[in-house]
């Protein structure tokens, strides 16, 4: 079912500098971990669904790089979208609608308006 929601947290970059598909490999061999599906290294898409499938609780990809969700936390419904990037830490408190949108796609486009 999809509802208002508001998330406040924290992210921390762990795999930048590359492409997607760079930092996707660096972040798997870093953490000795082999995917379980046949992946296409060319579908950006596919990448994203087969990494998501297995990260999508502990890990965001937002503009290539890939970010650890270090704090989140569900609050009340009021409306508020604040994104502030320091350093490689980026703080979030997001009001949304769920059915439109998700967490990881407003945040990316909110660093993409800087």
């Amino acid at each position: 079912m999809s509802e208002t929601v508001r998330y406040k947290g924290k992210l921390k970059l762990v795999a930048s500098g590359g492409t997607l598909q760079q930092n996707v490999r660096r972040f798997l061999d870093a953490n000795k971990y082999n995917m379980q599906y046949e992946v296409d290294w060319e579908d950006k898409y596919q990448i994203r669904d087969v990494f998501y499938d297995t990260f999508y609780n502990d890990y965001y990809i937002l503009n290539d790089s890939i970010y650890e969700i270090v704090e989140k936390e569900l609050l009340g419904y009021e409306h508020r979208v604040t994104v502030t990037k320091t350093g490689d830490v980026i703080e979030f408190d997001c009001t949304f609608y769920n059915g439109g949108t998700c967490l990881e796609e407003l945040i990316e486009e909110e660093l993409s308006d800087d």
